[in-house]
């Protein structure tokens, strides 16, 4: 590893292990994505700002609200980074009633969704940026109707924020699903996500497709089978490196690393490992911004909760 990665596992694995110390009731899963938003963000963990933060929510809404569970955790974790972060909050509900009031149905993903929206735009754009995501999403429900739902606030928060038209995502993504799939490297999901997140840098879209196909080969190999919670990452990989052999190199240096650390310690498949890897060395190319970087965490882990909820309720069955 080169000193800028090494760097940014250290500060990464440091802020982990704070997270499990302090944060241990929010579970191994959210304290890992403390580790990875902070790190991006270059910050360190300050518990008694996320406790205050999780006070204030709690005090400002009510029981049955979408502000509980985990998503009251994910929600406090990326206002941790705000110095300001009551009148963030508050912007939230703002625009949540808002996006309610237009059709949009009130979730977890839709309150994160806001919190990428707010993270980009003010909120004299409100009107403006509602209609280019209902316009975003119902192009989803109609090309995708058998796996758009909610859930796809994330990524349409993400593509509206990215300035991208509805003409040019629907012309990329078609292009891109078809060959994902024909590829067969995860589930339909997991493709309308992959193909989705290669719309960001339409462009070059293409060369990137080809990356993904790459990196996505490589890693089948290793690993067996990608997880659709985590192809994202994958798709956001293409648009940094130049060469799939190297990148995937340098993820397995971050991989072994981690594993040899005594004090750090994975409960999780190697799929989320790669994940966290995969992440670390883009953050070392320092070539995407840190927002739109905290923008496809949040959408990360949103899916690997709701894949973690689901297994439980499985095993009980």
């Amino acid at each position: 590893m080169d000193s800028i990665l090494k760097k940014n596992v250290d500060l990464m694995i440091n802020n982990y292990i704070k997270s499990k110390n302090k944060l241990k009731y929010d579970g191994d899963l959210l304290n890992h994505f403390v580790a990875l938003i902070l790190t991006s963000s270059a910050k360190e963990l300050n518990y008694e700002k996320i406790r205050a933060i999780r006070k204030f929510i709690k005090d400002s809404t009510s029981w049955f609200s979408t502000f509980r569970g985990n998503n009251l955790y994910v929600i406090s974790i990326l206002l941790s980074l705000e110095e300001e972060w009551q009148q963030r909050f508050e912007r939230i509900q703002k625009w949540e009633e808002h996006l309610k009031d237009n059709g949009f149905v009130e979730s977890p993903y839709l309150s994160i969704g806001i919190w990428i929206l707010t993270e980009n735009f003010k909120d004299e754009e409100m009107y403006t940026v509602t209609r280019k995501m209902r316009e975003i999403f119902s192009l989803m429900k109609e090309e995708y109707y058998n796996v758009t739902s909610s859930d796809d606030y994330i990524i349409c928060a993400i593509l509206v924020s990215q300035g991208l038209s509805s003409h040019t995502y629907m012309d990329i993504t078609n292009k891109a699903y078809d060959e994902i799939t024909e590829n067969d490297f995860t589930t339909n999901n997991g493709a309308q996500t992959l193909a989705t997140i290669l719309c960001t840098n339409p462009d070059k879209w293409k060369d990137n497709l080809e990356k993904t196909i790459d990196i996505c080969k490589l890693v089948k190999s290793s690993v067996g089978s990608i997880q659709p919670q985590y192809i994202g990452v994958i798709g956001v990989a293409s648009t940094v490196v130049n060469n799939a052999d190297s990148f995937i190199r340098e993820v397995y240096s971050v991989e072994k690393y981690l594993n040899g650390l005594p004090d750090y310690q994975f409960f999780m498949d190697r799929g989320f490992r790669l994940m966290i890897s995969m992440f670390m060395v883009i953050l070392s190319k320092k070539k995407l911004k840190t927002n739109y970087l905290n923008s496809i965490m949040a959408l990360i882990i949103n899916y690997s909760l709701v894949s973690q909820q689901q297994a439980i309720i499985s095993r009980a069955n």
